[in-house]
């Protein structure tokens, strides 16, 4: 059962309590405990406040509340072939704003278009080998895409194997976005748990 906060003009209940609701007013809320989805009634319809853009009904006031955002990670070591370029397989999300990211999915899919902060980490246990590691995008298998990010350490024998990526993009919904890796350590190779494989994307910005 919904229940509202005079004071506040919010009210909580399921999507099912909202969508249920009459005789609403112009800059009524609502946030519904089984989505985590925050509204605000135009005076003609409900509007989801975590989305971009300007909705009509609100004149001049943009209803981003929160912004796209995702960071997803890999909870667990995971064995990497020698001199295979490999996706590392990501296992649980940290935050995800804009429904970007599947469990145990190898990737992130944008759904705004806009610029974003991409960026990546990852590392292995150290020896004597070359590491590299690639942020991509739209790529169909390891490697095969446009790479955006690239990090690369030279064999060492201390531990030093971890290296993150950052920088700045425009990307358009539906671009997916990969962590890539390659090792030559001459046999199969596990990624190091600490710091945690992850990779996350920040809306910043708008295009138009």
């Amino acid at each position: 059962m919904a229940k509202s906060f005079p004071n506040t003009g919010a009210t909580v209940g399921l999507a099912a309590d909202r969508t249920a609701m009459t005789s609403m007013v112009e800059g009524q809320e609502f946030f519904e405990t089984d989505t985590n989805k925050m509204f605000v009634y135009s005076g003609s319809g409900w509007v989801e406040t975590n989305t971009w853009g300007t909705t009509s009904g609100v004149t001049g006031v943009n209803n981003l509340i929160v912004p796209p955002m995702v960071s997803a990670t890999r909870t667990a070591a995971q064995t990497i072939s020698n001199a295979t370029w490999t996706f590392i397989s990501l296992t649980s999300e940290v935050f995800d704003t804009n429904n970007m990211f599947t469990a145990t999915d190898t990737k992130i899919t944008i759904q705004t278009s806009g610029v974003y902060s991409l960026s990546g980490q990852c590392g292995y246990t150290p020896g004597n080998f070359d590491v590299l590691f690639v942020v991509e995008k739209n790529a169909a298998s390891a490697l095969a895409g446009t790479m955006l990010l690239a990090s690369f350490i030279r064999g060492i024998t201390i531990s030093d194997t971890n290296t993150s990526m950052a920088g700045i993009f425009n990307l358009t919904a539906a671009d997916t976005i990969h962590l890539t890796t390659y090792q030559n350590s001459g046999g199969n190779l596990n990624t190091s748990p600490n710091p945690k494989p992850t990779l996350s994307a920040h809306l910043i910005g708008r295009t138009s």
